[in-house]
């Protein structure tokens, strides 16, 4: 197996820690992003990987962190596994709950696809997984507005996945359901998750 420069973007905990710790036990060479500096790096001492830190929510941190990752490595495939999750009626939402929610779980996405899409374009191929959830296939009350920013990144995701297609750039979106991880808990939301997958 040639071992191939994963970059895992949510890194730091849940599902993207996970897929991280598991690619990087198969013998991949492993970076993970996330925002906060003392949680990511303890993430990758406990990986045994490499890290970095930045806001992915800011188009311009984003291409900091590739343009340093190039320096060193190319990027074989990214895991853009970012999320913030809101669970409260429309009523009770701010504008400003509603702007963050779309600037982390879609627009992150978003500008990490975009960068690192045109560096596997000129290299000939590469692989980009947008964790999207089954929020971004169907709808529930009282979840407007993360389930508009998972809708529009699956939207974004099928879209590009398309028009990368004749580059050898595989773009595809992952739908998990409901994941026993601290996704809920560092939201302020109670939820029982005694039932969800481990």
């Amino acid at each position: 197996m040639k071992t191939k420069h994963i970059v895992v973007f949510g890194g730091s905990d849940g599902l993207g820690k996970e897929a991280a710790r598991q690619l990087h036990e198969a013998g991949h060479q492993i970076t993970i992003v996330a925002n906060l500096q003392e949680e990511t790096e303890k993430a990758a001492q406990e990986i045994g990987c490499a890290y970095d830190v930045c806001d992915v929510a800011k188009k311009e941190d984003i291409e900091a962190v590739f343009e340093r990752l190039l320096q060193g490595y190319p990027v074989d495939c990214l895991v853009n596994s970012v999320g913030i999750y809101s669970e409260s009626p429309l009523a009770e939402s701010s504008y400003e709950d509603m702007k963050k929610m779309i600037d982390v779980n879609t627009l992150g996405a978003m500008y990490a696809t975009k960068f690192i899409a045109e560096h596997m374009r000129s290299r000939g191929g590469g692989k980009i997984i947008n964790v999207v959830s089954t929020g971004g296939l169907h709808p529930k009350a009282e979840r407007s507005l993360y389930y508009a920013s998972k809708h529009a990144l699956t939207g974004f995701t099928k879209s590009v996945e398309k028009e990368y297609q004749p580059y050898n750039v595989n773009i595809s979106g992952f739908y998990p359901g409901a994941i026993n991880t601290k996704l809920f808990e560092k939201n302020g939301v109670e939820k029982d998750t005694s039932t969800f997958l481990p």
